[in-house]
């Protein structure tokens, strides 16, 4: 909230042409709410829309009312921001650059991807455990591939120090392509890399694990 008025009083002070705001819909709503109160005119674009087709589909209603305009990911967006107050602009997604890995006979690697903030991976990495160990007793001759970012590296390397499957694990972006022709499926974290694997053509086990009062409480407003 201190952000959020801080942010409205700078750009009203300096009366920007424009404002610009990406993704974070609950922050960049309230930011932009409080500029329009203050009786700010001047155009303001969003930047990826809220998911309004998976859960909360009245923000539609509320974006449309405040903000000029917004840019899509997908195409299919446009229908749910149906409203003559703002203007909806298909852009694309950032995955598209992203190639599908070649069919093949023989594959080295399965991927796991246990997500990219340390609380996911420590929600599931007993699962992944369980998954390296099936891989082990049936004698799967497959290595494992974990794609990560360097903050996480240590953290993973600590949590799969008695697997006896032969796990390579990536820091280096400019490699990932190399290892991902050589994947034959994914048991990935929900969340973008879901969606990148897909976009590689890659089969995959998508996992997520809530705690249990989070999970109480969504289920009514998530819709699958």
């Amino acid at each position: 909230l201190k952000m959020i008025r801080r942010l409205k009083n700078y750009i009203i002070k300096n009366d920007y042409d424009l404002v610009l705001t990406i993704d974070s819909p609950d922050f960049n709503y309230n930011l932009v709410n409080q500029l329009r109160k203050s009786n700010y005119k001047n155009k303001i674009i969003h930047v990826v829309a809220p998911t309004v087709w998976a859960w909360r589909s009245y923000r539609a209603r509320k974006f449309a009312n405040i903000f000029d305009e917004i840019f899509l990911l997908f195409n299919f967006e446009k229908k749910y921001f149906n409203f003559e107050n703002i203007n909806k602009t298909f852009i694309g997604h950032p995955i598209f650059h992203i190639k599908n890995r070649k069919i093949k006979e023989n594959y080295k690697y399965i991927a796991f991807l246990p997500g990219s903030r340390q609380n996911e991976v420590l929600k599931l990495m007993k699962y992944f455990n369980y998954i390296e160990e099936y891989i082990n007793k049936n004698n799967w001759n497959l290595k494992i591939f974990i794609p990560t970012l360097p903050h996480l590296e240590s953290l993973i390397k600590d949590c799969i120090k008695d697997w006896k499957t032969e796990t390579i694990i990536s820091t280096d972006i400019t490699k990932f392509d190399e290892y991902y022709e050589d994947v034959y499926m994914s048991i990935t974290c929900s969340g973008t890399a879901s969606l990148e694997i897909a976009k590689r053509n890659i089969p995959q086990i998508v996992i997520y694990k809530l705690n249990f009062f989070t999970e109480f409480f969504l289920k009514p407003f998530v819709k699958v």
